[in-house]
């Protein structure tokens, strides 16, 4: 996914300088955001692949499938 590996360097430079510092408020915020940027590019990805899947299903569909299936 675009920026992430960026991303994901500065996140963890910034977790390892917070706990260096013996700071765990600090680390723990910049674990936080770490990890929400990261669930949210993971359910980026996965959004984008499930529609990918339909649209292959689609296009393997008949066409008489795609009538039944608008019909339900």
């Amino acid at each position: 996914l675009p920026g992430v590996r960026e991303q994901s360097q500065i996140d963890h430079a910034l977790i390892v300088q917070a706990i260096t510092s013996r700071n765990p408020e600090a680390a723990r915020a910049a674990m936080f955001k770490h990890l929400s940027f990261v669930e949210e590019k993971l359910r980026q990805d996965i959004a984008v692949v499930e529609q990918n899947k339909k649209v292959a299903a689609a296009a393997d569909a008949q066409p008489t499938d795609l009538l039944i299936s608008s019909k339900s």
